[in-house]
């Protein structure tokens, strides 16, 4: 299972084994969104089954019980998610909801061109279930992650996350949002983050995180943590 960035939309469906005039319909037929810092993007399955995310960064909320959610995955530049249909989706979720972190810019491709190029080739219905299940397993994992690490560990995963992802070691972020993506409250979020600073390893700026130091920051992290998160992204920012 592999959740890693890729060059491009049309690299990621030909790199999976999908043929080169399919991929090219599907990203002809794609359409673009522009979100905004808060922003939410609610993604049906008719009307966004893939989704590509060109630029800046997107939060995965769980409806975790009728009156909770919680954020699960961070999608940012070169990875493809999917909406799933409510027959394969565990969660019995007919959209999905996402919450623009970093302003964003993202690729979608709907149901409707999925049905109709999958009528043209069975391997593209194959890539689809293979990218549902990997989501899956990763928002269980993410999940897991969550409640088995300490709530530094938490804080610092994510914001490793998003440097070795972005580009940049720059990110405008507040304590609020912060707590969002780490399910860490604000007040032990802020006490983390000056524990950070006094040691060298990131600069807080008016609702900015500069990271100054991103392996000790990963160093914060639990080394087979850092070892099983690798199976989703590239951890050294320079490669």
């Amino acid at each position: 299972m592999s959740l890693l960035r890729t060059v491009s939309l049309s690299m990621e469906l030909i790199g999976s084994g999908i043929k080169s005039e399919v991929a090219e319909s599907l990203v002809k037929s794609s359409y673009s969104i522009s979100l905004k810092k808060g922003e939410l993007f609610h993604a049906s399955v008719e009307d966004a089954m893939l989704l590509y995310v060109r630029s800046g960064c997107l939060v995965d909320m769980l409806q975790v019980s009728d009156d909770h959610t919680a954020s699960s995955l961070l999608w940012t530049p070169g990875f493809i998610t999917i909406t799933l249909p409510s027959e394969l989706n565990e969660f019995e979720r007919k959209s999905t909801t996402y919450q623009c972190l970093i302003d964003a810019e993202i690729s979608v491709i709907s149901s409707s061109m999925i049905y109709k190029e999958t009528a043209k080739y069975e391997g593209l219905m194959r890539y689809v279930m293979q990218r549902s299940s990997e989501y899956l397993y990763a928002s269980r994992d993410m999940a897991l992650m969550r409640s088995l690490l300490k709530k530094r560990e938490n804080i610092a995963l994510r914001l490793m996350v998003l440097c070795v992802s972005m580009e940049g070691y720059c990110f405008n972020l507040t304590m609020d949002e912060i707590s969002l993506i780490s399910g860490v409250s604000p007040k032990y979020c802020a006490d983390y983050i000056k524990d950070l600073e006094q040691r060298g390893i990131l600069k807080k700026g008016y609702r900015t995180i500069c990271i100054r130091d991103l392996e000790r920051l990963m160093a914060e992290i639990n080394p087979q943590v850092l070892a099983f998160f690798g199976n989703y992204l590239k951890l050294n920012k320079n490669k």
